[in-house]
């Protein structure tokens, strides 16, 4: 495996740990103008979280 690929991996896998602890999930969103980010579900109680900055 090339060292950046291993590096990618580490990666995932930390933020893959740190999801499973937490109990959330990373899911992919879209705002109304079309904008697509990251949010955040709490599996704990099905809300769903993001920090957006409207330019």
């Amino acid at each position: 495996m090339s060292e950046r690929k291993e590096e990618i991996s580490f990666v995932l896998d930390m933020i893959t740990k740190i999801c499973n602890e937490a109990k959330i999930a990373l899911i992919p969103c879209e705002t109304k103008r079309g904008v697509k980010y990251v949010g955040v579900l709490d599996n704990t109680n099905g809300k769903k979280y993001a920090m957006i900055r409207d330019e």
